[in-house]
């Protein structure tokens, strides 16, 4: 029996801007920044949690 590859889910970047509370536990802003200048539409939540960190973790200049 073949092993069935799992791909993860992709959502519209407007679904996930409308749950962001819900997702990451942050406002719609942090997603917004985070996504800012990605010139995609979609993305799985582990993409968004992993640009979310890098944004946060990112210096002021």
């Amino acid at each position: 029996m073949a092993q069935e590859k799992y791909t993860e889910p992709v959502y519209n970047i407007q679904d996930i801007l409308e749950n962001s509370k819900a997702l990451f536990k942050c406002n719609r802003e942090v997603v917004k920044g985070a996504i800012y200048g990605i010139d995609k539409k979609e993305f799985t939540v582990k993409e968004v949690q992993d640009l979310i960190q890098k944004f946060l973790k990112r210096g002021v200049k």
